[in-house]
């Protein structure tokens, strides 16, 4: 029967905080976002193959061209993809940002974000062992502090080291962080484009899929406690029928009756529910 009545207690926790919570992740994912509009450029296949053909000089530098953008807001950065030596499931984004970003504000040095910090347990002065996917070539990095960002694993760092770090080019970036759409790029160019109406999809999609289903999980409980609440009733009142005749004969009146019999276990099922939503 307690059983019963903590799963029904459960249900109804759930239908009500189903909503907040889907309320929440739209909130926590605007307030995470490096900047308004992050887009990820898109190199052509042509560029990535090592053949130094006249078409592919041509394609490299209308490539080039065709990336730059005169929006005032906008900022490069580049991106690197590791994973951490010894564990094939996380992959760390390294980002490398221009001094003095607007949109990442960082020391010189090599900062984690909070996510990383706080899943293995990262401190300034601890050393990161890292290495590509593919090739197993390896890097060391010593943390210099934490970035707030709970977003994803990831490591900030100036975008010249990071290019130097990863034998890149002084000049290569990855995409641009702005505030405001970027419309002058060729969209052939554009690989990803990361804004709040993309990332907030999930939590609209939810709202719509399963805002209705609070309250069919809120009637759900509430007959489940309707019902356990008659059975448990029931039961005590069986269980308790002559000891109940005997008040009668006393001249117990209901009231008292109920008070006796009733009334203490509703108090004992109250304080048994209030108990579990703290622990739950």
């Amino acid at each position: 029967m307690f059983i019963g009545l903590m799963f029904a207690n459960m249900i109804l926790l759930f239908g009500l905080a189903m909503p907040d919570i889907i309320n929440s992740y739209g909130t926590n994912i605007k307030q995470n976002m490096f900047a308004d509009y992050q887009y990820i450029l898109k190199v052509p296949a042509s560029l990535q193959s090592s053949e130094k053909s006249f078409s592919n000089m041509i394609e490299a530098y209308t490539f080039t061209k065709g990336i730059e953008t005169e929006e005032k807001t906008s900022e490069k950065f580049s991106a690197f993809s590791l994973k951490i030596e010894d564990n094939t499931l996380d992959t760390v984004t390294v980002y490398g940002v221009k001094k003095n970003s607007c949109y990442v504000s960082i020391s010189d040095g090599v900062y984690v974000s909070s996510a990383y910090a706080d899943k293995y347990h990262i401190h300034k002065g601890d050393v990161l062992h890292l290495r590509t996917e593919y090739t197993d070539k390896k890097y060391t990095l010593k943390v210099s502090g934490e970035y707030n960002y709970p977003g994803a694993i990831a490591i900030f760092m100036n975008q010249k080291k990071m290019n130097q770090l990863f034998d890149l080019d002084d000049d290569y970036f990855s995409g641009y962080f702005s505030k405001n759409p970027i419309t002058d790029i060729n969209e052939k160019y554009i690989g990803t484009t990361i804004d709040y109406d993309s990332l907030s999809k999930v939590s609209r999609q939810l709202n719509v899929s399963m805002g209705g289903m609070a309250y069919l999980l809120y009637g759900m409980a509430v007959i489940m406690f309707i019902v356990l609440i008659y059975l448990l009733t029931k039961t005590i009142i069986e269980k308790n029928a002559q000891s109940i005749s005997m008040t009668k004969i006393l001249g117990y009146t209901n009231h008292e009756v109920s008070s006796i019999y009733i009334v203490s276990t509703s108090i004992i099922v109250s304080l048994f529910i209030l108990r579990k939503r703290q622990i739950i």
